[in-house]
């Protein structure tokens, strides 16, 4: 025997794919005990996954394995050996029993090897293994330090013989990562409803948000009617919020979930309209930051705990309290009381989020849900974002089979388009799918290219709004003076809080009118008068002798209780001057200036977005794209239409996770505009990376730098002209701009020997106008021809 290591024994060490880490030989004998240490190279080999949440046969972790070896293969002899271990780690708490030694035998931390020429009696492999059930798990990465000592007894000659013992040591650092059970929740907060879905594997299901309100509701002892929105045959939820009323709690702040009533409060909305807040998320995307509310009458808790009378609250702090309270109210009991958890996080938002858009709500949902999700707690790495539209397209990927016939029908290369026309926004997005062919003659998705995104301000609530205006001039036409509170008059008006609380009332009944036509299951109505309007006057007059005149009129209906009732029949409605025209544009006008004024080559259709529905409007729709080969728009159901989104948004995380997507981030080009020969002649010039533009100063009061796209020319930044005024009365304007949504503009004079710097800007998609629909931006709408509908949002 030498005086090498172990004389007639060896340790090996492997990693959990069996490749060496230490060799026999690397350990040595000074200092005793003979000792090697070793870091897992995280780089090379990646953390260790710690798997957590499946069935206990998965719920363990191969760390590594241990090798040992009797070198001598014809003696009589044999070697006893016994194994011990120390742990200690960070991001985690490691006990020692959470750690076995085993094989095909079972645990074992001893065992004996003889002189044999059978390698099966000669060497033993073990595997170190982590019972992950044992382990508290802190955070998603962390460091195990482990200390392994193997202490040999050695028989050269048998049991009757010289025995000799040697002790080797091994300290080995191993990074882990933390993969917890894939259970997904996906959170879809629209702008008229919000809908939420979870997923365990392929088994997925939609979350009965509606149903837990009425609980919730039943709890409180308060009435449904006291709560807004006309989701009751869904399972989902009104997103239109509103502020609470200061009486019912004490100021909180805006980050509370106590801030607002979700879904919005008729009472609070009776007494004062304003409180009403509509499509919040579109707000980020037109760059607003603070809530547009009287913070006097609506004071809220500061950062200092101190009560804001003067400064409103910051839009993202009321958001994080709005979905704080989601995730309280909602999807915590539900997903408790079905014994669910979830550990994945997808969060959907509208076409128009930039990067910057996307950081504030990133900022949001991390203040909500990190470390939630019970035993499988979500890590900032396992939530992800994904646009409304996009996740509509993986919601179509998993089912093209069903619209093509048959998966082999299925094109490798396939050019989409989604048309999402929701509540607020018409959102297009054009995208072009390659796939790969696998073994076996498998088709599948492994690349998707974004062509284009657009996003426009024209969509169901200018529906509302249409409808309105071909009411005005039917109640115009019909009633005359009976026809008491205006619905538009010759210039705009905000109105007093009756008028809007009247309006708003209107606006919810053309809402639901709207939900029958388009379900083509309901004969529409609309209440003029009555008690659906409480202590307002309604919208005609209620005198005695006015009442007999209205049973005169075709289409109006009066009600034992004195209710004014329009039954005007489906074509009265859809056939508008101002519904055919705005139908007119999203069809036709809107799809052009998306595609420049030359529709390409397109394979399918999607269709998404509860004004889809309207009746006519896919015919019109296909009529403008007659070349489509699949249309896939569900004709009558607006349950699918919103799980389309949920359904899509769980099957990114659930099925092609890896797919690559090639997102040109922003849609549009950027201008400057000025003044050019007179005050109101305003001049567009584009802006190109890096090329100066000159800009004459003669008649330039204001120099506007911004974004034009579908919806015109969003002002991103405006400076006063006369700042660099100069004797030659011009100046140079150059731009630089990343595909994030940010831009910094330099000024040069013809005598400045350097460029001036005017700062750093972020672009947006959306104007300001608009985003506040009818009758919130002004409760009497000014008169403008139909056509003109939908380009009127700066007066």
């Amino acid at each position: 025997m030498n005086k090498q290591l172990s004389y007639s024994v060896e340790l090996e060490i492997l990693d959990n794919r069996r490749n060496t880490l230490i060799r026999p030989g690397e350990f040595h004998l000074d200092p005793q005990p003979p000792y090697v240490e070793h870091t897992l190279d995280e780089n090379k080999q990646g953390r260790i996954p710690v798997h957590t949440g499946g069935a206990e046969s998965v719920n363990t972790t191969t760390l590594l394995y241990l090798r040992l070896a009797n070198r001598c293969q014809g003696g009589h002899g044999f070697a006893d050996w016994s194994a011990s271990m120390e742990t200690r780690g960070t991001g985690g708490d490691f006990p020692f029993d959470a750690f076995v030694l085993q094989d095909n035998k079972g645990h074992t931390r001893e065992g004996r090897l003889t002189d044999s020429p059978d390698a099966t009696k000669r060497e033993r492999t073990l595997a170190l293994v982590m019972q992950n059930s044992k382990v508290r798990i802190d955070q998603r990465d962390m460091a195990l330090t482990l200390t392994i000592q193997i202490d040999w007894r050695l028989y050269p000659n048998g049991a009757g013989g010289d025995t000799e013992s040697l002790r080797t040591k091994a300290i080995l650092h191993l990074p882990l990562r933390h993969i917890p059970a894939h259970h997904v929740l996906a959170v879809d907060f629209g702008t008229s409803a919000i809908a939420m879905g979870h997923a365990i594997g392929e088994d997925t299901h939609i979350l009965d948000l509606h149903r837990q309100s009425e609980r919730i509701l039943d709890e409180a002892r308060i009435s449904r009617a006291l709560f807004y929105g006309h989701e009751s045959n869904t399972p989902f939820l009104c997103s239109d919020a509103s502020l609470r009323a200061i009486g019912e709690v004490a100021p909180c702040a805006p980050n509370s979930p106590k801030y607002l009533d979700l879904p919005a409060s008729k009472r609070t909305i009776a007494e004062d309209p304003l409180t009403l807040l509509l499509a919040l998320k579109s707000l980020i995307a037109a760059g607003q930051t603070y809530l547009d509310i009287p913070t006097a009458k609506y004071p809220y808790l500061n950062h200092d705990g101190e009560l804001e009378k003067l400064v409103p609250p910051p839009i993202w702090e009321v958001l994080e309290g709005a979905y704080k309270g989601l995730q309280e109210n909602y999807i915590t009991p539900i997903l408790q009381s079905q014994g669910k958890n979830y550990s994945y996080l997808v969060v959907t938002h509208p076409n128009t989020f930039l990067p910057h858009h996307l950081d504030m709500l990133r900022g949001i949902i991390e203040a909500v849900f990190l470390g939630a999700g019970g035993p499988n707690r979500i890590y900032k790495e396992n939530i992800y974002y994904l646009s409304e539209l996009d996740a509509m397209a993986y919601y179509y990927l998993a089912h093209a089979n069903e619209y093509w016939g048959d998966w082999d029908r299925i094109p490798e290369q396939e050019r989409i388009l989604i048309y999402d026309v929701g509540a607020y926004t018409l959102d297009l997005t054009l995208l072009t799918v390659k796939r790969k062919v696998a073994s076996g003659g498998v088709r599948y998705p492994a690349e998707m290219r974004i062509e284009r995104r657009s996003g426009a301000n024209k969509a169901g609530n200018l529906l509302d709004e249409c409808i309105a205006r071909d009411l005005d001039v039917w109640l115009r036409d019909k009633l005359g003076d009976l026809y008491a509170n205006r619905i538009v008059a010759d210039r705009p008006e905000p109105g007093d809080s009756m008028t809007l609380a009247t309006m708003l009332e209107l606006r919810n009944q053309i809402q639901i009118l709207k939900q029958g036509l388009s379900a083509q299951d309901e004969a529409p109505e609309l209440i003029f008068a009555g008690s659906v309007f409480e202590d307002l006057q309604g919208l005609v007059s209620t005198k005695s002798a006015d009442l007999a005149r209205y049973r005169e009129i075709a289409g109006l209906r009066v009600e034992a209780d004195g209710g004014v009732v329009w039954c005007p029949g489906a074509d009265l409605i859809t056939k508008g001057a101002y519904v055919r025209a705005l139908i007119e544009k999203l069809t036709y006008g809107e799809l052009m200036k998306f595609f420049d004024n030359e529709i390409p080559d397109i394979d399918t259709v999607v269709l998404s977005g509860r004004t889809s529905l309207w009746p006519g409007f896919q015919d019109k729709l296909k009529r403008t794209l007659p070349d489509v080969t699949t249309w896939v728009c569900p004709l009558d159901d607006t349950i699918t239409l919103k799980q389309m989104v949920v359904e899509g948004a769980l099957i990114r995380l659930s099925r092609w996770s890896k797919l690559t997507i090639h997102d040109p981030k922003i849609f549009g080009h950027y201008e400057v505009r000025y003044e050019k020969k007179g005050p109101g002649d305003w001049e567009s010039v584009p802006l190109e990376k890096g090329k100066p533009v000159s800009i004459p100063l003669v008649n330039a009061a204001t120099i506007r730098i911004g974004l034009r796209n579908p919806n015109g020319f969003i002002d991103a930044l405006a400076f006063d002209a006369k700042r660099f005024d100069n004797e030659q009365q011009t100046m140079d304007l150059t731009i630089d701009y990343n595909p994030y949504g940010n831009f910094d503009a330099t000024i040069r004079r013809p005598d400045d020997l350097e460029a001036i710097s005017i700062g750093s800007h972020d672009v947006h998609v959306l104007p300001h106008g608009g985003i506040r629909p009818w009758p919130m931006e002004n409760a009497i709408l000014k008169r403008i021809a139909p056509e003109k509908i939908g380009e009127d949002f700066y007066l």
